[in-house]
């Protein structure tokens, strides 16, 4: 994953490139009280957790979950809800045109460690139609 800096003009500015156990960052989401750092992993269905806390700069992995499934693809997309209790994980097909299932995967954010733990109803199933699958998602 790469880290990098802005300016007052929104000029960017390499800082360094962080590990990931997960195969292909896809979405970064970042907690509101910016904590913790939520990455998904399409190539191996994963999310990865990392702690900014302490140096921003140097995020430090913490967790990584493998998500339930399989659907046929691979998590993408992801948003945490506005209380910031529950990380929702769009997953697609790996295909085009999608020959699987689309899906939505919840996973549960600890309080106290921003870890996350799948529920147990996940992932729901959302079947493709016409062969289309979902971009983007939203959660309040």
């Amino acid at each position: 994953m790469g880290v990098y800096s802005y300016d007052e003009e929104g000029n960017l500015t390499f800082i360094k490139a962080v590990p990931n156990s997960g195969i292909f960052i896809c979405w970064i989401a970042i907690n509101r009280a910016g904590t913790r750092l939520y990455t998904t992993n399409p190539a191996d269905n994963s999310v990865t957790v990392y702690d900014i806390a302490k140096d921003p700069k140097t995020p430090v992995e913490i967790q990584k979950v493998t998500l339930k499934g399989p659907m046929g693809g691979g998590g993408a997309q992801l948003t945490l809800d506005s209380k910031g209790e529950f990380l929702h994980v769009v997953s697609q097909p790996a295909t085009n045109p999608p020959s699987g299932n689309n899906g939505i995967s919840v996973l549960k954010v600890n309080p106290y460690n921003g870890t996350l733990t799948e529920v147990l109803s996940s992932p729901l199933i959302i079947p493709a139609v016409n062969n289309s699958f979902p971009q983007g998602i939203f959660a309040n």
